[in-house]
Parts: C-alpha cells; sequence; structure tokens
C-alpha cells in the first residue's frame, strides 16, 4: 500500500492502528494500468460491516459486488468515474445485502492518488448508515403526512407565542383575513380584528396558558379590515417544548356559521419542525461570531459524546474536541466571517477513535446586514466514500467477468440499440451461417429466425415488465446447429421505469441431447416393462388405499392380471390376503418388502418371490409402490442341485488325487506319440498321408491340453503347484498372447482389441507362463462366447509405495452372463448355458483353473457385465516387483487400425473374400506365397457366386480339418463349395 502524503516512516502502521480503532471500514483501492481492481489495504470491521474477510478483498471482489443493491450500482459507478478522470473525491451511499443481517446502508467516502505508474489510488472509508437512513426516511414520511394532512384540514389554525403574535397558520386562517401566511407571521389580532375581540383573545390565550387542559369558546369575531363578522367555534391550547417550557397557543377555530370547519396547524407544525430537529442524522450547530455555541441538535450531541445539547450553550469546540480539531473549526467560523460565503469541505478525521470522513457545511447568519454568527451542517460520509470506492470497483468487475463469461450477454436500450455484448456474442456471431452483421446495432436489424424471436422476446419483456425467456436453434457456417437458452431481463432506472433490456444466452446443445437421451432411455424402460418375464405392477395410494396404476403383460400369466381389468381398481379386489398385508406394511412402513407366495393359476402351482418397493414424497410420505414378482418354482431344484454340489466337492479331493495321478500316466505316452507324429510329417511326401498325420496331431495336441488342464487343476487342488520368479517384459508377453490368437479372431470375424494404459508397461517379477495361461483362458472363454463383436483385453501397471500393481481386463460383446450364474461358471467342469447359443466344446476347467492361479499368485478375480452387454472380467495383482517400462510398445499395441478395428460383419466377408483369403492362406504355414497367389488368382472367376454364410462355413471347414494346409486339399473343398452354391437350372 503506498503511503498517505505527508506521513512519516511507519505511516502503514499508523494507517492500521487508526483502522482498528473505527467502527467503521479503512481500505485503500488500486486501479491498475490493465484496468484491473483491487483492495491492497483493508481494516479487519471489512468483515464485520460486509461479511467479506480482507483477504478475500484481496483476492476478489465478485461477492461484495453482488449483493449491492441493483438500483445503486449506476450512481455509484457514475461517482467511481467521476472521481477516477477528475481527480475529484468520491462518496456514495448505497445498500447492501448482507449474508445475515438483511439489507443495511452504507455510506463511503475516498480520495484519489494518481500514481507515477499510470495507476489510480483510493484511500476510503466504509461506514454503515443503516439507523440513520431509517430515522430520516421515517421522519420525512411522517413530515409528508403531517403537511398534507394540515394543508387539507378545512379549518383555520394558528400558533400564537406567548407575546400573542402569529408564529404559523394555514391557508384557510390567512383567508379570514384576507392575507397570506407569510404576512401574518408576526403580527398580532390588533392588527386584524377589533380592539374588543383582540383583546379578548388575548384574554383566551393567557387563559389557556395557564390552564391544565384546552379551552374551548364559541365567540363573535369582527374582522377589521374587511368589516366581515363571523362566529367562531374555537379552542386554544398551550404548546410547549421538551423541558414544558410554553413555546405559545396553538388554537383551532370552525366558522359555525357556514360549517366550514377549521384544523388546527400551528402547534403541529411546530412539534414537526422539533421531531424534525431531533430526529435529524446529521449535526446542526448555531454559532456566535466569537464561535461560542448557542444551540445544537442531538446528532451533534452524541458526536461529541454528551448526552443532552443543553449542556453547549455558551461553550466553545475546545470544551469538547481535540485542540488540533477545535482550532481548525474556528479558522473555518472565521473564513465564513470573513468571506461571507459559505464553505463546503470533505475530510478524514478521528471521531471517538475511529477514522472517518467528514463533510461540512458552515454559512454567515445575518440579521439586518449584519454578521450575527455561523450555521453549520454536518454528516458522516465515510460509508458514502467507501461505496463509491466499492462501486467502482464493482463496475470493473462487473465488466471483467462479463468480457470473459462463456454466455454471450447483450444490453439493449429501449428503442433495440446494442448498448453493450461481451466478446463471446462477436466470437459465436462469427460462426453463424446467417450471422447478421448489423445485430450489433439494433436488435430489430437480424431479419433471420433466430433474430425475429430476439425481437419478439425484447418487445414482449419491455411491455410487461417480466423476465421472458426463449430456446433458440442457430444454424452455423459448418452445416451444424447450436441450441442456446436465452433469458431476457428488464432493467429499471431508480424511478422504476423500464429503460432497457440485458439478454444472457447460454449454449444448451449437450442439454438437449441429454433430453434426447433420457426420452430414448424411457422408451427403453418402457419396453422392458412391457416386455419383461417378471410380473411387474404399480400401485398408487390414495387416502390410505391402494389402487393399481400399471400392470405389464407378465402379470397376466403368473397372476391372472391383465391392464384392462385391474387399472384403477383398489388393490384389495385382486391380491390375496398375504399380498394384501405386506402391501400395508410397505406403505405403512415405507421401507422395502420380499416375501414368497404360492399361487394357484391355470391348474399349476406357481412359487414367486415377490418385491414391494416404496416411493416416496420429500417429506418420506409413500405415494406410489412397485412390484416385481418372478417364478421361482424352479429354486426348489436348484436347492437340490446345490445339496448334490456339496456331496460332490466331498468326493473332489480324492478325484483331484485321482486326476493327478491318472494324467501323468496318459503324458508320458502320448508326449511320445505326438513326438513321433511329428517327425513323420516332417519325412513323410505323400500330401494325403500328410493330413492324415496333421489330424493326428492336432487330436493329440488337444487331448494333451486336456491332460494338462487336469494336471493344473489336480495340482492346485492338491496343493502341489510350483511358482516360480521370471523377472519378464509385460509388453512382450501381451504380443506374445496377441500373436497366438490372431488367425483365431481372424476366421470368426471378431477384433481383438488390446488397450494398454497411457503410461505404459512395467518389468515386472512374477511366474510368467501361469501370468500367460491366465490370460490365454480368459482370452479363450471369451472367445467361445461371443458370436459376433469383440473380445478387449486392457492392461495396466503403476508404481506404488507398496510395489507394482497390474491390472487385467478381459471384456467381450457376448451375451454375458446371468448374476445368478456366476459363481457357478468357476466351479470345475461346469459350463453355462446361455440362451440363443451354442455351447462349443471344452471341459469347463478354464475359468476354474484361472481362479484357482490367481488365488495362488495372491491376486484377485471378479466377473461383471460389460456396457455392450457381455462380460467383463477383471484380474488384480497388488505388491508385485518391478521396474520402469523398456521402451515403446510393440506397434500393433498402437496401431489403432489393428485395435480398433471393428467387428467383422457377413457384408464384411462378401466385399472383401479375395483379401481375405490371402490373409487366411498366409496363416497356414509352409505354404509358399507365389503358391497362395496363383490359387487366387485362379479362383476369382467364383467370387461372386459365392455368399458370405458359404464363405465362413468354409473358413471353418479349413480350420477344423487342420491337415488341409496343401493348395490341392484347399482347392478341392472350393471346389465342393461351389458346387452347393451353383443356381438350380
Amino acid at each position: 500500500m503506498a503511503p498517505l502524503k505527508g506521513m512519516p516512516d511507519g505511516g502503514e502502521d499508523f494507517l492500521k492502528k487508526l483502522a482498528s480503532m473505527s467502527p467503521g471500514v479503512l481500505c485503500t483501492l488500486l486501479l491498475d494500468t490493465n484496468l484491473h481492481t483491487s483492495i491492497p489495504f483493508a481494516s479487519e470491521q471489512l468483515n464485520a460491516l460486509f461479511a467479506l474477510s480482507p483477504s478475500e478483498a484481496r483476492t476478489g471482489l465478485q461477492t461484495l459486488y453482488s449483493r449491492i443493491h441493483p438500483f445503486d450500482m449506476r450512481r455509484i459507478l457514475r461517482a467511481f468515474n467521476r472521481s477516477r478522470k477528475r481527480g475529484s473525491k468520491w462518496q456514495a451511499e448505497f445498500r447492501y445485502n448482507h449474508p445475515t443481517r438483511g439489507t443495511i446502508w452504507i455510506e463511503g467516502a475516498s480520495i484519489p492518488e494518481r500514481r507515477p505508474d499510470g495507476s489510480m489510488l483510493w484511500y476510503g472509508f466504509l461506514h454503515e448508515i443503516t439507523e440513520k437512513k431509517t430515522a430520516a426516511n421515517a421522519l420525512e414520511s411522517e413530515r409528508l403526512r403531517l403537511k398534507t394532512l394540515i394543508q387539507t384540514i378545512p379549518d383555520p389554525v394558528w400558533l400564537k407565542d406567548p407575546e400573542g403574535r402569529f408564529l404559523s397558520c394555514n391557508a384557510a386562517f390567512a383567508e379570514l383575513y384576507d392575507t397570506d401566511e407569510d404576512s401574518l407571521i408576526g403580527t398580532t389580532d390588533f392588527d386584524y380584528s377589533s380592539k374588543e375581540d383582540a383583546l379578548a383573545f388575548r384574554s383566551d390565550d393567557q387563559l389557556a396558558m395557564n390552564s391544565s387542559g384546552p379551552i374551548v369558546r364559541e365567540e363573535w369575531v369582527t374582522f377589521r379590515h374587511s368589516g366581515r363578522k363571523a362566529l367562531w367555534e374555537t379552542i386554544k391550547s398551550v404548546v410547549r417544548d421538551t423541558d414544558g417550557s410554553i413555546v405559545g397557543v396553538l388554537g383551532v377555530a370552525r366558522d359555525i356559521t357556514d360549517r366550514h370547519h377549521l384544523e388546527v396547524k400551528l402547534s403541529e407544525r411546530e412539534r414537526y419542525q422539533k421531531a424534525l430537529l431531533d430526529n435529524f442524522p446529521f449535526m446542526v450547530w448555531l454559532k456566535d461570531t466569537e464561535s461560542r455555541l448557542l444551540a445544537v441538535n442531538q446528532a451533534y450531541a452524541k458526536v461529541a459524546g454528551q448526552s443532552s445539547p443543553d449542556v453547549f450553550f455558551g461553550k466553545t469546540d475546545n470544551d469538547f474536541f481535540p485542540v488540533e480539531l477545535a482550532e481548525k473549526y474556528r479558522a473555518d467560523d472565521r473564513e465564513v466571517l470573513r468571506t461571507r460565503e459559505k464553505k463546503h469541505v470533505e475530510e478524514l478525521i478521528v471521531n471517538q477513535s475511529e477514522l472517518c470522513w467528514i463533510e461540512t457545511y458552515k454559512a454567515p447568519v445575518e440579521v439586518d446586514g449584519a454578521l450575527v454568527g455561523t450555521v453549520g451542517f454536518a454528516r458522516d460520509i465515510t460509508d458514502r466514500k467507501r461505496m463509491e470506492e466499492a462501486v467502482f470497483a464493482s463496475e470493473r468487475k462487473f465488466r471483467t467477468l462479463a468480457e470473459n463469461a462463456p454466455d454471450y450477454i447483450v444490453r439493449w436500450d429501449s428503442a433495440g440499440k446494442v448498448l453493450y455484448s461481451n466478446p463471446a456474442v462477436h466470437q459465436f456471431m462469427e460462426s453463424l451461417a446467417h450471422p447478421g452483421a448489423d445485430f450489433k446495432h439494433s436488435i430489430f436489424s437480424w431479419n433471420t429466425a433466430p433474430g425475429r424471436i430476439f425481437a419478439d422476446r425484447f418487445r414482449t419483456v419491455l411491455q410487461t415488465g417480466i423476465p421472458d425467456a426463449a430456446d433458440v436453434t442457430f444454424s452455423l457456417k459448418d452445416g451444424g446447429q447450436r441450441h442456446h437458452h436465452v433469458r431476457f431481463v428488464p432493467e429499471f432506472d431508480r424511478e422504476g421505469r423500464i429503460q432497457g433490456v440485458l439478454a444472457i444466452g447460454r449454449d444448451i446443445t449437450q442439454r438437449k441431447i441429454a433430453e434426447a437421451a433420457l426420452e430414448e432411455s424411457e422408451s427403453r424402460y418402457r419396453e422392458l416393462f412391457e416386455h419383461s418375464s417378471d410380473c411387474i405392477f404399480l400401485l398408487d395410494v390414495e387416502d390410505s388405499r391402494l389402487r393399481f396404476a400399471a400392470a405389464n403383460p407378465a402379470c397376466r400369466f403368473l397372476r391372472n392380471w391383465t391392464g384392462q381389468t385391474v387399472i384403477g381398481q383398489e388393490a384389495d379386489l385382486h391380491a390375496d390376503a398375504i399380498a394384501l398385508k405386506m402391501m400395508q406394511t410397505c406403505l405403512t412402513t415405507a421401507a422395502s418388502i420380499r416375501f414368497d407366495e404360492t399361487i394357484e393359476f391355470s391348474f399349476q402351482t406357481h412359487y414367486l418371490d415377490t418385491t414391494l418397493i416404496p416411493i416416496t414424497k420429500e417429506n418420506g410420505e409413500v405415494y406410489r409402490i412397485i412390484g416385481i414378482s418372478r417364478d421361482v418354482s424352479d429354486a426348489r431344484q436348484v436347492k437340490e442341485a446345490e445339496r448334490a454340489r456339496m456331496q460332490a466337492e466331498a468326493a473332489n479331493l480324492a478325484k483331484s488325487e485321482f486326476l493327478a495321478s491318472i494324467s501323468h500316466e496318459i503324458r508320458t505316452p502320448l508326449n511320445a506319440l505326438l513326438g513321433f507324429t511329428g517327425v513323420l510329417i516332417s519325412e513323410c511326401s505323400n500330401p494325403s498321408h500328410r493330413a492324415y498325420l496333421r489330424s493326428m496331431q492336432t487330436s493329440g495336441d488337444f487331448l494333451l491340453s486336456l491332460v494338462n488342464e487336469f494336471l493344473d487343476l489336480a495340482s492346485i487342488d492338491a496343493g502341489r503347484i510350483e511358482l516360480r520368479t521370471d523377472t519378464f517384459d509385460l509388453a512382450d508377453l501381451i504380443s506374445e498372447v496377441q500373436g497366438y490368437f490372431a488367425s483365431r479372431f481372424l476366421e470368426q470375424g471378431l477384433s481383438l482389441r488390446i488397450d494398454i494404459a497411457e503410461e505404459g508397461l512395467c518389468m515386472i517379477q512374477a511366474d510368467r507362463s501361469r501370468l500367460r495361461q491366465i490370460i490365454v483362458n480368459l482370452l479363450d472363454n471369451a472367445l467361445k462366447f461371443t458370436q459376433e463383436g469383440y473380445v478387449r483385453l486392457y492392461v495396466r501397471t503403476q508404481k506404488r509405495n507398496s510395489g507394482v500393481s497390474l491390472l487385467l481386463e478381459v471384456e467381450d460383446s457376448g451375451m454375458g452372463i446371468p448374476e445368478n450364474q456366476r459363481d457357478r461358471i468357476f466351479t470345475p467342469f461346469v459350463q453355462i448355458e446361455r440362451e440363443g447359443m451354442r455351447v462349443k466344446s471344452g471341459t469347463g476347467l478354464g475359468l476354474s483353473i484361472v481362479r484357482r492361479l490367481v488365488i495362488a499368485m495372491g491376486g484377485s478375480i471378479t466377473v461383471d457385465t460389460s456396457r455392450s452387454g457381455g462380460s467383463i472380467f477383471r484380474v488384480e495383482f497388488e505388491g508385485l516387483s518391478g521396474d520402469e517400462p523398456t521402451g515403446d510398445l510393440p506397434r500393433f499395441y498402437t496401431d489403432s487400425t489393428f485395435s480398433e478395428r471393428p467387428p467383422m460383419t457377413s457384408g464384411d466377408f462378401e466385399m472383401n473374400r479375395q483379401g481375405f483369403i490371402k490373409k487366411a492362406l498366409l496363416l497356414r504355414e509352409g505354404i509358399d506365397f507365389a503358391e497362395i497367389e496363383a490359387f487366387c488368382s485362379r479362383t476369382e472367376q467364383f467370387a461372386s457366386s459365392i455368399s458370405a454364410d458359404y464363405w465362413k462355413s468354409w473358413l471353418r471347414s479349413m480350420r477344423q480339418a487342420a491337415g488341409f494346409y496343401d493348395i490341392a486339399s484347399m482347392e478341392t473343398l472350393w471346389i465342393e463349395l461351389q458346387e452347393k452354391t451353383k443356381p438350380s437350372s
């Protein structure tokens, strides 16, 4: 914070001390050369006044600006702007929406200082004037009411001093004497009435002054100037001040001759003036030429620390204020007396240990041209000064927000002329197909569909004064569309008149897309409701009674309910006693209930598992119940099967021991057979014999894999599995697995997607062969149960304090696994029957071995439903040893063309059969590429005559007939396929 002018070193500490002693807020406002505002310094009282700490104010003033009353903003901003341009003082009064106290009045004032670098610094003070404002408003309202009342009273009203001189009267009284009110002031009854009447009036006045209450008289009055006589009914009473001293006599007369009623005005006016002085929120005083105080008001007494204004009479400022201030006040008085001119100053003073801004007006008092003293008026403008500073900062803050807001903001005057538009408007207009070059000038110059909507809403808001909104669709240059929600708000001036319209537009394109998706989702749920095999019904609650609101078609087959027969009817007409009891329990407890039911229907007994789900309002009251009933008649069979499973597990250990022993005995001779078969294949030159030998070798490999699975399962169950610790590159392992499966995925028309986490893969220490076996078994399982679509392998490693974590996910787009079957899939020799899919060959040991291996290696495995409806297996290992990635991943991991290739469809086979032939043949070993090219060229003539389904069938035949790797055998299959697909003559 820059030091104050003339302040010695340590001025900042002095300023902080002053701020701590002040009930208001002392602060500085900095406007830098970039027109950015900040508050470098603010006293701690900022929090009490604005509910905003100084640290928050230093970081941003958005919260403070948002709480300022909008009708006060323009006035505050104009004052700040003038102060900045002219270097003049800033002051303002404004309303502030305090978070806990509601609306309060604040007065602020500040003095600007232009700094050498071009920035502006304001020294200001803010002070609350809520009580003053409230009193002033109440006083003004009272004055207006009194004035209106007195002026509307038809009866004459007057006020005399104790000497009988008129002090005040209303118009009706002045008319009686054919004169005006001002001319009557200072005269007596002797000037207008006969001597007799004047003496009578004087006697009544004295009687009234000596009486404890008002006196009432009826008397004839003769007006000396006009000679007119009138019979008056008068009421006179003494008027006293707050001290009990007699001020005068108040009279009210009624001309009972013509029944014109007169009202008392002078006394009321006197009391009003006195009340005005007592409640005036500013300091007022009167001094003689020696600066002795002749009169002060209550506000002056309060500032001087006194309880009554009477103690000031005859004293000077030295008796109540510090010497420095008292001498300054006396010097100002002498200057006013010397120059006979008014003096207006705004100054920063310390009042009762508080630093505040005071605005003072002093003027000379003359009587018959002679100076008799000075009159002064002063008010605390600290809050106004602070407000002026805050308003200026608020204006800058608002413009900063508007300039950087993503929503577009436009302001028009009442004629539709654009007053302001933020950069977002211009950026958006440039992207439109029909931007409307003149839109920046007037709302009526954009002759497009959106422009007409804008103009229509503008007129509506201007006419009604009510905010309006519209969803507008814009066409873009690139052919797309954007949807915007635009809100139109009227802007009012201080008198409440509409002076313009503010529009704020927000892009809701994504929301529109989401709404469309929601509508589609609702349609799907509606379809699910209609086609669900479970009985689903809705019950609405009406006066504690349950009525059917809906029932899906499945209710007809499980409960003999149809929507036509039950909707609108009470539940007790269709539900049995048990169900009704459960429905009432659900209604009263507002909790879900699950129970079993036995239904006799269509000569059959149905066992139902029913769940009742309450839907409640915000107050917890149930207004709807959802019922779901599922036929669980087969559950008993499942329980029997479970008991059988438990019995089977008892014999499982013995079986494992037997399998381990017998599998070793089988594998030894089988390995010998496979070895000799391989030797025969390499030495056999007869194609047919070699095909037979390859078939034997394939069957032997399959049998060996079964034996290995039996051995693995038996070893794991018997606890004899041995795990090695290998240090290997996980990327190489994944590459090896993908190469192993490439041909199988290609033949089946599926996509194998390999996803590697962005951070890459680590070198890890684990049993490489067992980890490979886990991945291969999971991919093999996914391949078996996925007819079309994809299989995805996701791999992620992360280094943590406890070691390296490894996550493997195998996801497929197949039929998925029912939730009630997920525990069974890990049971040995169990294969789940999936609806619409034939179970492929296998022993049912793959997933069982995977689970046992994962657990043995210290990991975990779970299965869930993927986003596509298929299955997703997750394997996680924690605390592995590892190292940083060794380098770049193999190409086919990051090649999006391969890893993200969509699933192959029948159309792909039809359109790409020649290219597919070459790819398929290249996977076979021992085939010369030139032979493949020659074969493909010879068979191209048949390509157009073969359907995609037969083509797929042929490829499967090639795969199954493992020995047909030679060209002659493939040509034989091709010719057979061609004969089958020839059109009949």
